[in-house]
C-alpha cells in the first residue's frame, strides 16, 4: 500500500478518534510493504491494544510513514508488536500515548526494527513512553532519535521489562537517563546521548546529572529520575488532553495484573 504523492502529511489514515489505524494478523513478512502514509487520530479503550498500527503474528516492513496522536487501551499507543518483527524505516511516532509504551509495546518474540525513525513527544501513563519491551523481545534501533518522551511511571524513553529484553543501538541518538527497567540488557554500538539538544529537554536535578553517562546497560535499570516538578506536571497536563477520563485501566489494577500481563 502506498500514496501517490508519498508524502504522509497529504495522504493519510484518519481514525477520527474511532478504533485503529492498520492492523496486521495474517502472517504479512516484509514483502509486505506500507510506504508514505500517514495514521492519526487512533483511539482505543479497555484493554484494547495498538491504537495506531498493531502487529500480531506479522511483520511488515512500514517506510516513509508517521504514526502521530494514536492513544488508549492498554498497550501500544503507536505501535502494537505480539510475536512480530516489522521493519520500520525513516518513519516517525510522535504525540502517541497508552497505559504502557506510549509509541511502542512489544511482546512475545518479538524484534522490531527501526532504521531512520524517530520516537519523541509519546506518553505513557504507567511506564515506557517511547518504548515498552517485555518478554523475549529484541529492539534493534540504528540511526534513529529516542528522546524526548514521557512516562508518569518510569522509563521515560525505554522500560525493559524481562530479563530477556534486549535494546541494540546503532549510530542511534537516546537520552540513557531515561531507559529503565529490571534485570534488562543494552547493548550500544554507539555513543548514547543524555539530553540531545535538538529534541525537548529533560530537567533534571544537578545531583541526578552526576550520575549519567554515555552508553547504556544493567546499571540503569534502578535509577529514579528526580525531575523537576515543572516537568512532570508538563507531562501530566499532555496526559490528560490524551486521557481526558482519567487513565484507562488504574495504576493499581495495572501493578496488580504486571507480573501476569507481560510474561
Amino acid at each position: 500500500m502506498r500514496s501517490e504523492s508519498g508524502d504522509p502529511d497529504s495522504c493519510y489514515v484518519d481514525c477520527e478518534l474511532a478504533g485503529r489505524g492498520l492492523y496486521f494478523k495474517s502472517g504479512e513478512d516484509t514483502m509486505t510493504v506500507v510506504l508514505g502514509i500517514g495514521v492519526r487520530n487512533g483511539r482505543l479503550t479497555g484493554t484494547q491494544r495498538g491504537a495506531g498500527v498493531a502487529c500480531v503474528g506479522a511483520s511488515p516492513k512500514l517506510v516513509d510513514c508517521r504514526i502521530i496522536g494514536n492513544a488508549g487501551g492498554i498497550q501500544g499507543g503507536g505501535l502494537y508488536c505480539e510475536n512480530a518483527s516489522p521493519v520500520l524505516e525513516r518513519t516517525s511516532l510522535t504525540g502517541n500515548a497508552s497505559q504502557f509504551g506510549g509509541g511502542i509495546y512489544a511482546k512475545g518474540v518479538s524484534g522490531p526494527r527501526l532504521v531512520g525513525c524517530t520516537l519523541s513527544g509519546n506518553l505513557a501513563d504507567v511506564d515506557g513512553g517511547g518504548l515498552f519491551s517485555a518478554s523475549l523481545v529484541q529492539i534493534h534501533l540504528q540511526r534513529t532519535i529516542l528522546s524526548g518522551n514521557c512516562a508518569d511511571g518510569e522509563g521515560d524513553e525505554a522500560y525493559l521489562f524481562s530479563p530477556s529484553s534486549d535494546l541494540a543501538l546503532t549510530c542511534s541518538l537516546v537520552d540513557d537517563s531515561g531507559v529503565e527497567g529490571q534485570v534488562a540488557s543494552c547493548t550500544s554500538m554507539a555513543p548514547s546521548i543524555d539530553d540531545p539538544r535538538f529534541a525537548p529537554r529533560r530537567v533534571v536535578s544537578r545531583r541526578r546529572r552526576s550520575r549519567v553517562t554515555t552508553g547504556c546497560g544493567p546499571t540503569h535499570r534502578r535509577w529514579r529520575r528526580t525531575v523537576s516538578a515543572r516537568r512532570r506536571s508538563g507531562c501530566l497536563a499532555r496526559a490528560a488532553v490524551l486521557f481526558p477520563r482519567g487513565p484507562v485501566v488504574s495504576r493499581a489494577v495495572a501493578a496488580r495484573s504486571r507480573n501476569r500481563r507481560f510474561v
